[in-house]
C-alpha cells in the first residue's frame, strides 16, 4: 500500500476494526507504544500526581499524542487496513453478496475510465445515464 492518505484510483480501502473479545483484536496495533509519555514527569523522572476525591491520580500530559507500532492512516485507527484495486473490488463483491448489497458497486463510485467501456451495465455517480 502506498504511503499516502490520498484516495487511490478507484480502489477499495478496507479497514477492519475490533476490540477486546471481538473477531479482530489486534492488541499490538491498537495500543500506543509511547504510553509512558502520556503522564507529566517531574525533574526526578517520577510521575506527577494530584489528589482527587478518588485518590491519587497521575497528571496527564496535554501535548501527548499516541504513536503506534503500525502506521495509522484513518481515524479512528483501524486494527488492519488494505487497499485493493478496482477490478478486485468488483470481483470481491461478486463473490460476497452481502458486501455487494452493502457497497452497491454499480452506483457507489466513479467509472470515468476505460473500465466503464468494458462494463456498460455499471454507472458511477459521475456518469450521465441520460
Amino acid at each position: 500500500m502506498p504511503d499516502t492518505e490520498y484516495a487511490f484510483d478507484n480502489c477499495l480501502w478496507i479497514c477492519f476494526h475490533g476490540g477486546y473479545g471481538m473477531f479482530v483484536d489486534n492488541l499490538q496495533a491498537t495500543l500506543p507504544n509511547n504510553t509512558e509519555d502520556r503522564w507529566v514527569r517531574g525533574e526526578d523522572g517520577e510521575y506527577k500526581t494530584r489528589t482527587s476525591p478518588n485518590g491519587v491520580t497521575p497528571i496527564e500530559n496535554r501535548n501527548w499524542e499516541p504513536e503506534y507500532n503500525e502506521p495509522r492512516m484513518m481515524q479512528p485507527p483501524a486494527d488492519y487496513e488494505c487497499v485493493i484495486c478496482h477490478d478486485c473490488a468488483h470481483a470481491l463483491c461478486a463473490q460476497v453478496p452481502w458486501l455487494e448489497r452493502l457497497l452497491e458497486p454499480h452506483r457507489s463510485h466513479a467509472h470515468r475510465t476505460a473500465w466503464k467501456e468494458e462494463h456498460p451495465e455499471h454507472y458511477g455517480w459521475d456518469y450521465d445515464t441520460t
